[in-house]
């Protein structure tokens, strides 16, 4: 949109504020485990239970969110998806063993495909570039703020359980934004007006454009978690540095990647999307090229950051330009499915890359980084082919 009325500046204003939320329990899990693992008193391992089942229910959501969508409304299904993510996390604070835990962690998965993949959906239709990118940054400020709201929380009650609860009552006040806002969100362009106005979902997965580009969201974000996760262990075991620098440079890397969104949608008016995703590429190339060369302490360290910066654009720039790949009929099916695509990728790749790793040497690591941003460049390059009348120099 080139002009905003009140209406969309109103609903971008609450859309900002829902990325940052969406991003605070992402940024909280990491920082409480080792005290829910004391207090629950189970293996260190454990927390690959929360994680298979968040994600379980991630996927199975955000798949099928432009079905939940046309039958729903988006309006509807974000206001409820919040309710319930606020809720499950307010039982974080409340529960009694970790299997509870693991219930609610297949909730909040469930609540937040349905979020994500909605939020998504409504800003690739209705928001510009520029937007998008905005938008992808605020979630990288919900993450980066989850561990220092859980700092403040600790020392101000000796306790993780607050900043869960904390993190829940944010997620019930948003939903009773959405619940008050529903009939705004009915005018959303391109979104379906009913169940019978809805492209079925079987028709969206029959086309072949639609698995490139599950395979390409797939893929990418793997790289980008395969960076964001194995820098510290990297940094400190393949190249001796210390834990704090390399701490700090791991932090840094998060840090560049939000910054990065922001630079990126402060130019989307002078650089068309096909032009910003190869060029990220090639900078996340160099950044990881960079690692893997090992020259020195100082190139690490810029290698991790420039890997960061150029990586951040790329994703929310695929997710704007998904209905001028995939035609307007199935642009919401598509988002879902890109958003679940993208959920596994974060789940499997990393794993993949530490068994590379293991058996080959932590050396592995950047070089596999960097076949996964090449092969992105290879599908990305595949999906004009599919473009209605190859349109990728017009998008």
């Amino acid at each position: 949109m080139a002009k905003h009325g009140w209406r969309e500046i109103f609903l971008i204003g609450i859309v900002y504020i829902s990325f940052i939320s969406l991003g605070l329990p992402d940024g909280l899990q990491g920082v409480t485990w080792p005290s829910m693992m004391d207090f629950f008193k189970v293996p260190i391992d454990s927390l690959g239970v929360l994680l298979f089942t968040g994600t379980a229910g991630y996927l199975l959501t955000s798949f099928f969110s432009g079905r939940l969508i046309a039958v729903f409304g988006i309006g509807f299904l974000l206001a409820a998806s919040c309710a319930v993510t606020g809720a499950a996390l307010l039982g974080y604070a409340f529960a009694p063993d970790f299997i509870t835990i693991a219930v609610l962690a297949l909730i909040v998965g469930l609540a937040g495909g349905a979020i994500d993949a909605g939020l998504n959906a409504y800003a690739a239709e209705n928001f510009s570039k520029r937007v998008m990118q905005w938008l992808h940054a605020s979630y990288g400020l919900g993450v980066m703020l989850g561990p220092v709201i859980m700092v403040y929380f600790i020392n101000m009650s000796n306790s993780w359980k607050s900043a869960y609860a904390a993190s829940g009552i944010l997620q019930i006040l948003m939903a009773i934004i959405f619940f008050c806002t529903v009939r705004m969100w009915k005018g959303s362009r391109g979104a379906p007006d009913s169940a019978q106005d809805a492209e079925p979902i079987k028709n969206t997965i029959i086309k072949p454009s639609s698995w490139v580009n599950m395979l390409l969201f797939f893929i990418i974000s793997g790289a980008e978690a395969g960076v964001g996760i194995w820098a510290y262990t990297f940094l400190t075991e393949a190249r001796g540095i210390g834990h704090s620098p390399a701490a700090f440079v791991a932090g840094a890397f998060w840090a560049a990647y939000t910054f990065g969104r922001v630079i990126a949608g402060a130019f989307s008016k002078y650089i068309k999307t096909y032009r910003l995703i190869y060029l990220c590429l090639v900078g996340a190339l160099f950044g990881t090229a960079l690692i893997w060369a090992g020259i020195n302490t100082a190139a690490d360290f810029t290698g991790v950051i420039l890997s960061g910066l150029f990586i951040g654009p790329i994703f929310p720039a695929l997710v704007s330009g998904t209905k001028k790949r995939v035609g307007g009929h199935h642009a919401f099916n598509m988002v879902g499915m890109q958003m679940a695509a993208s959920g596994l990728g974060y789940a499997v790749l990393p794993g993949i890359a530490g068994i590379a790793a293991r058996h080959w040497g932590l050396e592995t690591l950047p070089l596999f980084i960097a076949c996964l941003l090449a092969f992105s460049a290879v599908l990305y390059r595949v999906l004009y082919y599919f473009m209605p009348g190859h349109i990728l120099d017009k998008h």
